[in-house]
């Protein structure tokens, strides 16, 4: 989920399921999600396997 208006908050909370964590991990987990599905195998097994 994006969160647009986190404003000076440190820490990240999905207005969804309510999991929180700090921003920075959670914008370093985005990033490297989307690098592994860009860069995964073309059967997707790479991901699966997360």
């Amino acid at each position: 989920h994006v969160h647009q208006n986190l404003g000076g908050s440190k820490h990240f909370k999905c207005p969804h399921c309510g999991h929180s964590m700090p921003r920075d991990w959670n914008g370093a987990l985005g990033i490297f999600l989307k690098a592994l599905r860009d860069t995964a195998c073309v059967d997707g097994s790479a991901v699966t396997l997360l």
